[in-house]
């Protein structure tokens, strides 16, 4: 089996590709005047837009996420940590990465395809399982409830090549799972630079934000948001070092804990006992151990 990573071109219809820093560019504009439009009418969202548009970006990833991306040195697509964790076996890694993603988010609901659904976009913006995801972050833990307890902030100017788009671009542009078609002409028009990724969150959120900035990260990217800003990290970009990363967060009890732990399993094991721990605590404990190792710092929030 080839490596699905690459001979992308042949893989995309004649006329149906997607140029996205390309379209982000042209749009740049038109993203200002929407923003423009919404602060006129809605004044608290002047003061957002002014946080949104200085705002970094963030993954949230697993305990074994962090563990692959400090011994690979890099921040790892999400096939690519498959084939990480398959050391190198691209025929099993594509085989553990299409059963993951297109497992059903509901066990008893519908099927999803979020793999099916992935392929046909990233073949189509030229990123077939090199592209990596993340969400415009204005401080807080980010989308752990579906993606992850640890949150890694990165800056775009340490990354290179990024665009974003005002939901989950898989929700967005193609919504069909039983029968998935990529809406290009959708995407194309609503893709925007990184530096208009205030306008687009001034866009999304402005009319319902309110004064209290307190609240203002949660409403963006937090557990109960519902459509998150996304960011695309685009090939061009080439490997990313963990250096992009600037910081990880994650719950403050949780981090408090696995410094204890670290302590008490220093103990255990000079004392050649076991230190039982529960599978949360193992894999918080594992987390972030490999955090350290990479350098980060670790920041523990409410």
């Amino acid at each position: 089996m080839a490596d699905p990573r690459r001979g992308v071109a042949r893989s995309i219809i004649k006329g149906m590709s997607v140029d996205l820093a390309t379209h982000a560019a042209a749009n740049v504009s038109a993203h200002g005047v929407a923003a423009d439009a919404v602060v006129a009418q809605y004044p608290n969202a002047r003061d957002f837009r002014l946080a949104a548009a200085v705002a970094p970006m963030s993954t949230n990833v697993s305990a074994d996420k962090v563990e692959a991306f400090a011994e690979s040195g890099t921040w790892l697509s999400t096939f690519d940590f498959e084939v990480h964790q398959c050391r190198g076996d691209v025929v099993k890694a594509e085989a553990r990465y299409l059963t993951a993603q297109n497992r059903p988010d509901d066990p008893n609901g519908p099927p999803t395809n979020w793999g099916d659904r992935r392929g046909l976009f990233e073949r189509a913006i030229g990123a077939h399982r090199t592209a990596r995801y993340a969400a415009l972050n204005l401080g807080s833990r980010g989308t752990e409830s579906k993606y992850g307890p640890y949150c890694l902030v990165a800056e775009a100017q340490t990354v290179g090549a990024v665009v974003v788009v005002p939901d989950n671009s898989l929700v967005r542009y193609v919504p069909s799972a039983t029968a998935p078609v990529l809406d290009h002409e959708r995407l194309k028009g609503e893709v925007a630079a990184w530096s208009s990724r205030g306008d687009v969150a001034t866009a999304k959120h402005g009319a319902a934000v309110s004064a209290d900035a307190a609240s203002w990260p949660d409403i963006v990217c937090g557990p109960t948001t519902s459509a998150i800003t996304e960011v695309i990290v685009l090939p061009s970009t080439g490997p990313l070092p963990v250096t992009i990363f600037v910081e990880a967060r994650m719950p403050a009890a949780n981090l408090e804990q696995a410094r204890d732990n670290q302590v008490l399993l220093k103990h255990a094991t000079e004392r050649g006992v076991t230190l039982l721990l529960s599978r949360d605590e193992r894999n918080d404990l594992k987390a972030v151990r490999f955090l350290d190792a990479m350098g980060l710092s670790v920041r523990g929030m409410p």
